[in-house]
């Protein structure tokens, strides 16, 4: 499951769009209910980018086991 430390790729807006952009992160601490990640960054710029709140982002990650 998710630990901290863990590597999480975010992705937003749509795959066949040109507007789609993937930032990468990590867990810092997690709950039940709410899981804290550090600054993303835009893997295109290698910048830190500032998420709204309320954005809508797909994450992903790989778990200790190698499965997506």
């Amino acid at each position: 499951m998710i630990k901290a430390g863990m590597r999480l790729t975010l992705e937003s807006g749509h795959r066949e769009s040109t507007l789609q952009q993937t930032y990468r992160c990590k867990v810092v601490e997690f709950t039940e209910d709410v899981i804290y990640i550090s600054y993303p960054l835009n893997e295109e710029t290698q910048r830190s980018a500032f998420l709204l709140k309320g954005t809508k982002l797909l994450a992903t990650f790989i778990g200790y086991d190698q499965n997506v």
